[in-house]
């Protein structure tokens, strides 16, 4: 990191997860001095969007749902969207609020049938014609039009 020019490198969590060859298992955070031209930029840059941090904040605090079923609900999205550092935090987050690998089972295999549905609906449109070839869909056919109330 320091030869990166970032400083204050600091461990955030043992993770168990292999980021790289020197970070196995460790998530580091660490902040970029701004350089002389950027001397006037008000912008953090520890948190580019600061509104967005404030909105994750305000979405996983325990509310009607406890803070772990929502970890839950954004591991199964995370894992339904491919979203691999969501993943990562989500579980990571899941497991240190107590989820118990049932949990963890119920919400991989939820995500499984949201996945293969998504599939099985797709794969039917497709071959409900298996001769028509992708491409803008054809316009409507022409409708006779009804009469008007005129005499």
């Amino acid at each position: 990191m320091h030869t990166a020019g970032f400083v204050r490198g600091r461990l955030v969590r043992l993770t168990g997860f292999k980021s790289s060859a020197y970070t196995e298992g460790a998530l580091f955070t660490a902040d970029k001095p701004l350089a002389a031209s950027e001397k006037g930029v008000e912008m953090s840059r520890s948190d580019p969007f600061p509104s967005h941090q404030e909105f994750v904040t305000q979405t996983f605090a325990a509310g009607a749902l406890d803070a772990k079923t929502k970890r839950l609900i954004a591991l199964g999205a995370s894992l339904a969207a491919g979203c691999e550092p969501c993943i990562r935090r989500s579980l990571a987050v899941a497991r240190e609020l107590g989820a118990t690998p049932q949990e963890l089972r119920e919400t991989l295999a939820i995500a499984m049938v949201v996945g293969a549905s998504k599939v099985k609906l797709l794969g039917r449109d497709c071959l409900a014609d298996p001769s028509s070839e992708p491409g803008p869909p054809e316009p409507p056919a022409a409708t006779p039009s009804a009469p008007t109330g005129g005499a």
